[in-house]
């Protein structure tokens, strides 16, 4: 990857940040759906346990960071060629460093029948 590039996606990773932090209000109570075991070995040990996405079961939330990846992409000022580019080296990246990505589910909906099942 060159400078461009890292500088781009740098710059892409922080305007995600700011469209999901922005969306989210300062006081929002935010939702970790478990069962009973995984409740008391969080209380026990006063710890979360992050997954890897590579276990995940809902592909859609992997998904979604490529979604606003591509809407961030579109949106800047380069030609259409170079965009294809960014996201096509996006999800290389994606895919090269999914070993290594961990990630803590959270809800802003308090009680989600969906997120209670398995």
């Amino acid at each position: 990857m060159d400078k461009i590039e890292n500088d781009v996606f740098s710059g892409i990773n922080n305007t995600i940040n700011e469209i999901i932090w922005n969306n989210i209000p300062k006081d929002q109570v935010l939702f970790h759906y478990t069962n009973c075991d995984s409740l008391i070995s969080i209380i026990e040990n006063k710890e979360y346990w992050l997954s890897s996405i590579e276990l995940m079961n809902d592909k859609e939330e992997v998904d979604y960071s490529l979604k606003l990846v591509s809407e961030v992409v579109n949106g800047l000022d380069l030609i259409v060629d170079r965009k294809k580019e960014l996201v096509e080296n996006f999800l290389k990246y994606k895919k090269m460093s999914a070993i290594n990505t961990f990630v803590l589910s959270l809800s802003m909906e308090q009680d989600a029948l969906i997120l209670w099942k398995k």
